[in-house]
């Protein structure tokens, strides 16, 4: 069990990736939407194309990491936490194939 200060200080890295999590969301959307529908000439930032889904799946990673720390109660077998361990390790691998896949379709282009 982790003790309160532990506690306190994941929940503070939760809240944080969660705000920069829901910060790349609304920026992709916006840019997607108000920028892209308006204008279809419109290319999309560097950051929008190549990086912002792949860094959003691993800070969604990240969160389902440390919620089963967080959990009031515990599991009677630990399955769900192993299951969350499971999914955050997925969701780490999709983020860094997202990432390099936009590369390598993309192209690198400066």
């Amino acid at each position: 069990m982790l003790s309160d200060k532990n506690k306190k200080i994941l929940k503070v890295v939760l809240v944080v990736l969660m705000v920069i999590t829901v910060a790349i969301a609304t920026e992709l959307f916006v840019e997607i939407f108000a920028f892209k529908m308006r204008d279809p000439g419109y290319e999309l930032s560097f950051w929008a194309s190549h990086f912002a889904i792949g860094v959003a799946v691993i800070l969604i990673g990240g969160i389902a990491l440390i919620m089963p720390l967080l959990a009031k109660t515990r599991y009677s077998d630990d399955s769900k936490d192993g299951i969350m361990i499971v999914v955050a390790a997925l969701l780490f691998i999709a983020g860094l194939i997202a990432i390099i896949y936009s590369f390598i379709v993309g192209g690198m282009n400066f």
